[in-house]
């Protein structure tokens, strides 16, 4: 099973597509690829024919953004690494209506809600867990977009959704 990626580097994307057995497709162009783990956080990468050592400038991922940051051959870099369903997601919450203060977030996939992470009332940080949908027999954590109050759910746990089904409604 192959997983899509788009990366940006610098104002660049990238399409990544990694496939089975130690191939990797990018814009279109199929390379071979290995990786090794070296020490913790550093690994050591051949793609087509060319080594490259890579370390966890930053371990965490910015779940707002889907930043990371490393160094490769010790330069560091910056890259945005989105999948099909956080490319989705950013494009719901870039058109949703803001004029009265409040948000609906909406699924991004149709899915089953497995959880529940918030109640009514409660204040949220940018980036909090609010709802884990499943899809595809993958968790999905469906995130608050910036600081807010949770001012309804409309689904309960073990709720079927289709894509666009409202979530929940915050109030900034």
């Amino acid at each position: 099973m192959s997983k899509r990626y788009i990366v940006s580097i610098n104002q660049q994307e990238y399409e990544v597509l990694l496939l089975a057995d130690n191939r990797v497709v990018v814009n279109g162009e199929e390379l071979p690829y290995h990786v090794a783990s070296r020490t913790h956080g550093e690994l050591s990468l051949l793609l087509d024919g060319l080594s490259y050592e890579v370390h966890a400038a930053d371990t965490s991922l910015d779940s707002q953004t889907n930043d990371v940051t490393f160094l490769l051959n010790g330069m560091e870099i910056r890259a945005t690494v989105d999948d099909p369903s956080s490319l989705l997601l950013k494009t719901l919450l870039r058109t949703q209506h803001r004029s009265s203060g409040t948000r609906q977030l909406r699924a991004p996939m149709p899915g089953l809600v497995t959880k529940i992470e918030v109640q009514k009332g409660e204040v949220v940080q940018a980036g909090q867990g609010l709802i884990i949908l499943e899809a595809m027999k993958m968790e999905n954590e469906i995130r608050s977009p910036e600081p807010a109050t949770i001012e309804e759910i409309h689904v309960n746990s073990g709720t079927a959704v289709e894509k666009g089904s409202l979530l929940i409604t915050i109030r900034y």
